[in-house]
């Protein structure tokens, strides 16, 4: 059996291209964990886990903690319980404390080079990424919907109105999801729209008026 080095595992993954699967929620950055394993697994298979025993402070907080195993190399993180304002609490609940473990258990996966640059803060792949799918929305609006909208800054009040966020500060998946609604002809067919559709698009354009 082939045996890895902590470098050559280190190497190989950092270079993992991760950008396309980062979710945003609460303006935090995040890799899910289901999709870290399964990036994990296409290059080390028998790679293996294991939690910690959870620790209890005596203010009641609380502390999870991961080990990942790549053969012979191993990464252990810990990380405090916190809700979903990134706040350590008190007394944590079920659902706290196993979101917890699976950011513990990312985080660990992180220290072998996957997924890193998300927890150094760094978004410059992520942001190429969001920033190329903008572009293909921006393509796709100027040429298929100039009846629709009168311009790129109408449609971005509309997604305002609609989602109740810019459309920079949306995720990847609702982005991906409006590319496909907007490049497909039937989206252009505004009788079809739903009420909150409609309702978006009519604030948007007595905005500009």
């Amino acid at each position: 059996m082939e045996k890895n080095s902590y470098q050559e595992i280190w190497n190989k993954l950092i270079a993992v291209e991760v950008g396309e699967f980062i979710k945003t929620k609460n303006r935090f950055d995040y890799l899910p964990w289901q999709r870290a394993w399964v990036l994990l697994m296409d290059y080390y298979p028998a790679a293996t886990f294991e939690f910690d025993e959870m620790v209890t402070f005596a203010d009641g907080s609380a502390e999870v903690g991961c080990t990942i195993r790549i053969g012979d190399c191993s990464r252990h993180s810990t990380l405090a319980v916190m809700n979903f304002k990134n706040e350590s609490v008190s007394n944590p609940n079920s659902v706290e404390i196993q979101n917890s473990k699976q950011r513990v258990f990312v985080k660990a996966i992180a220290y072998f080079g996957l997924g890193f640059s998300v927890f150094l803060g760094e978004k410059v792949e992520s942001t190429l990424v969001f920033s190329n799918m903008l572009d293909k929305l921006t393509t796709i609006i100027d040429r298929d919907y100039r009846e629709i909208f009168l311009n790129w800054k109408e449609f971005r009040e509309f997604i305002k109105n609609y989602k109740g966020l810019p459309i920079d500060e949306l995720d990847f998946e609702t982005v991906e999801k409006m590319i496909g609604f907007f490049g497909n002809p039937a989206g252009q067919d505004v009788s079809s729209w739903s009420n909150d559709f409609l309702e978006a698009h009519t604030i948007a354009r007595l905005s500009r008026e």
